[in-house]
């Protein structure tokens, strides 16, 4: 069963997450919101002023067009990763974790997320519940049949 008395939910987006915890049991979940973080990151066109760059071809006197990772793409996986620092202040009591991220942040944080909160996660899910109210997220918790692999 996912579901626990006390277990923590953090739900992670590029610019929200929550970390909430089951003040409920698990047949009759109520999870109760311990913080929230918020990040208004504007889009690449408010963050840059010019033009990609351009580099000369090794071999050939042709320049190309290159692209860094867009500056908002890399401040959201930022904020996503320090996002999951609220998880510091919980970690006395050690309970279960259960993530969720949308598929592309969930990626990201798997890639660079520190292994002291790696350890606690027992479930990541790729969804995106920010916009989820506690209760909705309870609901989606008591339906929920994980899959193996």
């Amino acid at each position: 069963m996912l579901l626990s008395q006390d277990m923590l939910v953090i739900t992670v987006d590029g610019q929200n997450a929550r970390l909430l915890r089951n003040g409920g049991s698990a047949a009759d979940p109520h999870f109760e919101v311990v913080e929230e973080r918020h990040s208004d990151i504007p889009p690449d066109r408010d963050l840059m002023a010019d033009r990609p760059g351009r580099s000369f071809a090794s071999a050939a006197p042709v320049r190309h067009a290159y692209e860094d990772k867009s500056v908002h793409d890399r401040t959201e996986a930022e904020f996503a990763v320090r996002a999951m620092d609220m998880l510091d202040r919980e970690d006395a009591r050690g309970e279960p974790v259960v993530l969720f991220a949308p598929p592309q942040t969930l990626g990201m944080l798997r890639a660079k997320m520190p292994q002291h909160h790696r350890g606690r996660i027992t479930h990541e899910i790729n969804k995106d519940l920010n916009a989820y109210t506690p209760q909705e997220i309870g609901a989606f918790l008591t339906d929920y049949e994980p899959t193996a692999g």
